[in-house]
């Protein structure tokens, strides 16, 4: 299946469950590729992990200046892009053969950042069981697609 089309369905999902429910599964953007590693659990897990630490960078940076809007959206987007450099650089760097092997990079440099934007504006209950949930049907979508229409 091609990528653009998987992008194109999680995008789709992310519309479908936004205008039903009100909520952001992440980011519009954030199933289609977080179901690209839909086999690899780790990588999710981790993604989902740099998302919290940079939601808690923000809240620390926040108390002592003014964070909001596009000024939030780019703190959150540059300390998650930053925290998964660093991250995967210590992975490749410094970690164990096991640890390689089991692949828990994170997802993308921006995906960490979108779903700690939103997870600062709706919490983490609210984005992270929308974004597994969006996460699973895109997935399950382009598993469809791929048995019933696909090549």
């Amino acid at each position: 299946m091609s990528p653009s089309l998987t992008l194109f369905i999680g995008l789709f999902v992310s519309f479908v469950i936004l205008e039903t429910t009100g909520i952001y599964p992440g980011g519009i953007i954030v199933p289609g590729f977080l179901s690209f590693y839909f086999n690899n659990p780790g990588r999710i897990i981790a993604t989902f992990v740099i998302a919290l630490i940079s939601v808690g960078i923000f809240r620390i940076v926040a108390d002592r200046t003014l964070l909001f809007g596009r000024r939030r959206f780019f703190f959150m987007i540059l300390t998650g892009a930053l925290l998964t450099s660093l991250y995967n650089f210590f992975l490749t760097q410094v970690s164990s053969v096991e640890l390689l092997l089991a692949d828990t990079r994170v997802v993308g440099l921006i995906i960490p950042g979108l779903i700690a934007n939103n997870t600062e504006k709706q919490g983490i209950v609210k984005t992270f069981s929308t974004a597994v949930i969006a996460l699973i049907l895109t997935w399950l979508l382009s598993r469809l697609y791929l048995s019933f229409l696909g090549n």
